[in-house]
């Protein structure tokens, strides 16, 4: 029974993100921003980032790896910390 509201609140979720939305077209990572308020932490074996460093934006070959092993996250309304 503890289940319950929690899936009341994934399906209010959905139903809010797939209905008609008169007002201009949002990326679903913004309107899920916008949504979500909270606490999300994470717990990873191995995290992998790859970044550009060239402002060129054809030129493949100049990445920045950034690899954490054992690697928490921790998101608290739009606030990201990487341990």
């Amino acid at each position: 029974m503890t289940a319950f509201p929690f899936c009341v609140d994934i399906l209010k979720f959905t139903s809010f993100i797939f209905e008609a939305d008169p007002s201009l077209p949002m990326p679903f990572w913004d309107k899920s921003r916008l949504l979500l308020h909270g606490r999300l932490t994470t717990s990873i074996d191995r995290m992998k980032w790859i970044y550009t460093v060239s402002q060129d934006p054809y030129n493949t070959t100049e990445l920045l790896d950034w690899t954490w092993n054992n690697a928490v996250t921790d998101w608290t309304n739009g606030r990201l910390l990487c341990e």
